[in-house]
């Protein structure tokens, strides 16, 4: 619920929810995409159903501010 929270609180979509999946961890270690490895994985199916969702925005909508931190 995190997700949810965060977006809701900074007035952005939630663009999906990754499940927590060791092939996922072990496939980044090695450098190779888990949608290359094992396509048909739930976290896979995921990340591809988000990569889906971030082609599909409208680019002219994000208009958050990013904050500038100067030290």
């Amino acid at each position: 619920g995190g997700g949810d929270r965060l977006a809701e609180e900074l007035g952005i979509p939630l663009l999906g929810r990754v499940p927590l999946d060791p092939l996922l961890r072990e496939s980044g270690d090695a450098g190779e995409p888990l949608m290359s490895t094992d396509p048909e994985a739930d976290s896979a199916r995921e990340l591809g159903r988000i990569a889906e969702a971030i082609l599909e925005l409208d680019r002219g909508s994000i208009v958050k501010p990013l904050t500038l931190v100067s030290r």
